[in-house]
């Protein structure tokens, strides 16, 4: 857990991501990501002259539900873009170009809007909210050992400089909110730990 997670939380441990069916429900806790849509990833590759730009994209969509709170319908897609000219490539993923993108709704306006993007080794982004906006950025400690992991092994959302849930990703995975968190608010970031879920953070990197 990340220094500035408080010692009081609720943390729900992820059925549904390892093992994993497609198409199958994501659930930790109370919440539920039903009526799962997954996309195949698709390649594509668009001749501009000599040079050439090649991608890679995946979508999802589903519904996040809690007890006693608003659905949030949730899309998300995942995708990398890379310009290759005469040997060189350069990788817009690592320019700013976001490698996911998330939108969610509930009651029929939009609520949330994540955007996740390579920063060097690490993954950081945001997710704008209508009372205020969160960081996101990816973990890569193992517990038991100094030696960060290459690959994200979880991702923590701050607010504020503190951080307010921490997505594990390790094995099956878990969730854990700051117990201080109001319902309205956990439902919505747990939409939004989904997308962290099913999200593969080496999307493109094969």
């Amino acid at each position: 857990m990340p220094e500035t997670f408080p010692a009081v939380s609720d943390r729900y441990p992820v059925s549904g991501r390892s093992p994993r069916w497609h198409g199958q429900s994501i659930r930790f806790g109370p919440y539920s990501a039903l009526e799962m849509r997954e996309g195949d990833r698709f390649g594509w590759a668009i001749p501009l002259g000599a040079p050439q730009l090649e991608g890679l994209s995946q979508r999802w969509s589903y519904t996040q539900i809690a007890l006693h709170q608003a659905p949030v319908q949730s899309q998300c897609r995942a995708r990398t873009r890379t310009l290759r000219h005469d040997g060189f490539e350069a990788d817009l993923n690592r320019l700013g170009d976001p490698l996911l993108a998330c939108g969610f709704r509930a009651d029929g306006e939009t609520i949330l809007g994540l955007q996740l993007a390579r920063r060097g080794d690490r993954l950081e982004g945001q997710i704008d909210s209508r009372d205020g906006d969160y960081l996101i950025r990816s973990l890569h400690g193992l517990q038991g050992t100094p030696i960060p992991s290459g690959s994200p092994t979880g991702y923590e959302i701050l607010r504020n400089g503190r951080a307010v849930m921490v997505v594990d990703r390790v094995n099956a995975g878990s969730v854990a909110f700051d117990a201080h968190l109001a319902a309205e608010r956990r439902v919505e970031l747990a939409a939004v730990a989904t997308a962290l879920l099913l999200f593969d953070p080496g999307f493109g990197e094969d």
